[in-house]
């Protein structure tokens, strides 16, 4: 039998190209991810620790600034020294500490000099770059001006700002969060004394618990690709299955030839397995050495391109590379496993006639069919079920049942399919058509096993993207709210004359609205407040302006304040208590139209509301914002930068998911292209019989390109039709937790997309077995092998 089996493999080795690339693809995958994984822990790492290498104690869990501060005051009354870590988030950037200490100071001075007094700076290169900052400029930042002394280097250091300042300057920023403070030259007692609840470190300990929660992070993003990884090998081994499956069909006469001249059942099991296991050996290793070329290459370009991204040497650990090669021999032994069962355990005189196959009459047909509605109505209970009570273990066991049981149901779902399709090519193809419609309908288990592996590919793609995109929405109509006006300013007293004609010069700003106010003082805070003006178009949201007898403050002037319930306005002649509430209109105060009239006649304008264009460039239209509010003095709040980045991680990662899907489709397509270029082998002398008869090549080759359409064109109508239904269930139950405003938003443009794609993939894929069919002269396949 050693000998039959080497036979075989040099027999049919080009028939199991897409077993081989199936496997090879999905073993890549994993070599990838653990290269990544490995490459992503090492330039994290490097980075973290490099913040608090000078240090001798770290005091963990110091929150807020003024504990920081009290442990500054006693390290310093001690003779040592203390540097917080952390950073304020303002309009400008994000600004962190710089130490005065040559010891604790982390960052590299690439040009001019350190801060040594209040109101000096340093900023970031990669933020002077795009701010365009240079040495000598003037920066103001929450009301503070500072003067850029020195740029620096950051490196991939976890404490990264944008600027750096001296403590006694960031800690008066309101913004200001720490997260640790490094210590020098004093000890553990001094700084519990300052701040009791601190927990204190050694800089070594403290690293090592960073680098921990970090390796957690990329665990958890290794864990999430690895579930497609999962998504792509289930794929290859319905692929695995569907090749072996026709495979043995072909050679059920061999097999049956060796059993009648003495081969044993288990002989041939195992010559068969044995194929298999070749085949997965031959494959992983294959896979392996693709995945470490492609790796590297991609870790090594990205570093290359992306010097600000933290990745480390290209690095390969030996479990990943062991973990690749057994899970690629497993899935191809365990996915052709049921197909040798099923073509050993047949007898040889019945394997030597003509196989009828099992259709719906069957038993096994009717078992099938019962078992698959069985599946679907549990499935589509524990899915009603889900939406009801928004409950993810419902919503992910009824999502299981229901696609398993369109799986098993798929020889009566997809040919009748594939019929109505071929009817509505016939007018245009004629018999072409017909014959590709009949032959991608001849044996319904195997067209629907050869569409299966494209379904799970498309129906998972297609929920991500009815999901991203509904999700997209949902918060979106939260930023409506959340950020009714794209940008404001506001004066200190009056807003000079060309305030207006300075902001629609802005590329990209469609409106500006001014807003027309008095000089007044809210519990002794001298300030401009303004008046809703009558015309509001130009707010994306109006439900939260002030009423008659309320005040809308800005952030800074509620915190100053601590945030009162009421304030009293002195304003014109009046004093008035008002309701005080957090308002996102601006950082000038806002009263009502009304409330205004009753302080004053006489206005002045205060403050002006900006409108963009849908299209803008939200980083460049904040900056051109940000440099017009600088050269006015005037305070500017905006909200298109952060709606901007929110959107765009939305896109970064609708594109991320569905590329990693495509992985799982491509392995399906190859599996298209197999069950094509097998069929032609198994229809030789058909398509040498139609030759004869008078199909031109070109009409042979025809036919198998529309077959291949047909099948494609099944497999993403009915997944994109089943991924819209899951997409719409998953932003039900896991977006409707946290937003009224979930709702179902069908990108059609992407998923006529998505069917556009695999059409053309589906004609890609018969390329190769459509020119191999009309190659074959009618003589020559007429013969007898």
């Amino acid at each position: 039998m050693r000998t039959v089996t080497l036979a075989s493999l040099r027999l049919y080795k080009r028939r199991y190209v897409a077993a081989f690339l199936a496997v090879a693809i999905g073993v890549a995958f994993i070599v990838t991810i653990g290269a990544l994984n490995a490459s992503a822990k090492d330039g994290l790492t490097t980075g973290v620790g490099t913040p608090y290498r000078g240090a001798d104690l770290v005091a963990a869990d110091v929150y807020e600034p003024e504990r920081a501060a009290a442990i500054v005051d006693a390290v310093d009354a001690d003779g040592g020294i203390a540097s917080p870590m952390g950073y304020a988030m303002e309009d400008a950037g994000t600004v962190g500490v710089v130490s005065d200490d040559d010891t604790l100071r982390w960052q590299v001075l690439s040009d001019g000099a350190w801060p040594r007094a209040p109101g000096e700076i340093v900023v970031d290169r990669q933020a002077a770059k795009s701010n365009d900052a240079a040495i000598g400029d003037d920066i103001e930042i929450s009301g503070m001006t500072f003067q850029v002394v020195g740029i620096v280097e950051s490196g991939e250091a976890s404490m990264r700002a944008d600027y750096y300042a001296l403590w006694e300057d960031v800690s008066q920023l309101g913004s200001f969060w720490t997260d640790a403070v490094l210590v020098t030259g004093s000890s553990e007692s001094t700084i519990l004394d300052a701040a009791p609840d601190a927990r204190v470190l050694t800089a070594d300990a403290y690293i090592d618990e960073r680098q921990q929660e970090i390796f957690q992070g990329t665990d958890v993003l290794t864990f999430l690709l690895l579930i497609f990884v999962t998504i792509a090998l289930t794929v290859a081994a319905i692929v695995i299955a569907n090749t072996f499956s026709i495979l043995f069909a072909q050679r059920t006469s061999d097999i049956a030839m060796l059993r009648c001249v003495g081969a044993t059942q288990a002989q041939v099991r195992r010559s068969v397995r044995v194929e298999s296991l070749a085949i997965g050996i031959v494959s992983a290793v294959a896979g392996i050495i693709g995945g470490l070329a492609l790796s590297f290459g991609a870790i090594s370009a990205v570093r290359t391109a992306f010097d600000n991204v933290p990745l480390g040497d290209p690095t390969v650990p030996l479990p990943w590379l062991l973990a690749g090669f057994v899970v690629g021999v497993l899935v191809t032994v365990v996915a052709a496993w049921f197909p040798t069962r099923a073509t050993t355990r047949v007898s040889p005189l019945a394997a030597l006639r003509p196989a009828d196959g099992s259709g719906l009459g069957s038993a096994a047909g009717r078992v099938r069919l019962a078992s698959g509605i069985g599946l679907l109505l549990a499935g589509t209970a524990l899915l009603v079920l889900a939406v009801a009570s928004q409950s993810i273990v419902a919503m992910l066991g009824g999502g299981v049942l229901s696609f398993v049981s369109i799986l098993v149901l798929g020889p009566s779902i997809v040919p009748p399919m594939i019929r109505a399709a071929g009817a509505l090519a016939r007018p245009i193809a004629g018999a072409t058509a017909r014959i590709a419609t009949d032959n991608a309908i001849r044996n319904p288990k195997r067209t629907a096993t050869t569409t299966s592996a494209l379904l799970v590919g498309v129906t998972l793609t297609s929920a991500v993207v009815v999901g991203m995109a509904s999700t997209s929405n949902a918060i979106a109509e939260e930023n409506r709210v959340s950020y009714p006006v794209d940008a404001a300013v506001g004066a200190d007293t009056e807003l000079p004359a060309d305030t207006v004609d300075r902001l629609l010069a802005v590329p990209d700003v469609e409106e500006v609205t001014t807003l027309a106010g008095t000089m007044g003082s809210i519990d002794g805070i001298t300030t401009p407040v303004a008046s809703t003006p009558r015309d509001t178009s130009i707010l994306h949201d109006t439900e939260r302006l002030p009423v008659d007898g309320e005040i809308l403050l800005g952030d800074d002037i509620a915190r100053e304040l601590d945030f009162p319930d009421t304030v009293t306005l002195d304003a014109g002649n009046r004093q008035l208590t008002l309701d005080a509430r957090i308002g996102d209109y601006g950082h000038t105060p806002l009263v009502s139209i009304d409330t205004m009239r009753s302080i004053t006649g006489s206005t002045v304008p205060v403050a002006a509301w900006i409108g963009t264009s849908a299209g803008a460039d939200p980083s460049e239209v904040a900056g051109d914002l940000t440099a017009v509010a600088s050269g006015l003095d005037l305070q500017l709040s905006q909200s298109i930068e952060q709606r901007g980045y929110i959107e765009q991680q939305m896109t970064i990662m609708t594109a991320v998911v569905v590329g990693l899907l495509g992985i799982a489709v491509l392995i399906a397509l190859v599996g298209i292209g197999s069950t094509l270029g097998l069929s032609v082998l198994e229809r030789r002398r058909e398509n040498a019989l139609l030759r004869a008869l008078g199909v031109t090549r070109r009409q042979l080759r025809a036919t198998l390109t529309i077959e291949a359409i047909l099948l494609a064109g099944a497999a993403a109508v009915l997944g994109v039709a089943i991924g819209t239904l899951f997409g719409w269930i998953g932003v039900e139950v896991l977006i409707g937790q946290l937003t009224d405003a979930a709702s179902l938003s069908v990108p059609v443009g992407q998923l006529l997309a998505i069917v556009a794609i695999a059409g053309v993939a589906g004609v890609l894929a018969s390329v190769l077995p459509s020119r191999r069919a009309a190659k074959v002269a009618p003589a020559a396949g007429l013969t007898i092998e």
